[in-house]
């Protein structure tokens, strides 16, 4: 199973929720999303510095977004 962590700003991000829930949906138990709201948690210090929105794969690889549709990409990459 793959681990993806998503970190958003929910002041001013409010689509991707919705995005994280498809996402679950889609690939069921290939993968372990969790979604962190940098506004109100605190980014693990292992992974340095975080500019939201970013993901971090397996706690290793982290991804900068830059748009909605590159989350679905980087998870289907990393599954398969």
């Amino acid at each position: 199973m793959i681990k993806v962590e998503i970190f958003y700003n929910g002041e001013k991000d409010k689509e991707t929720p919705e995005l994280v829930e498809s996402i679950k949906h889609r690939f069921g138990d290939k993968v372990e999303v969790k979604l962190i709201d940098t506004s109100k948690e605190k980014t693990p210090e292992d992974y340095g510095t975080i500019n939201p929105p970013e993901v971090v794969i397996d706690g290793k690889t982290k991804i900068k977004l830059d748009s909605k549709e590159k989350l679905e990409e980087i998870v289907t990459k990393a599954i398969f």
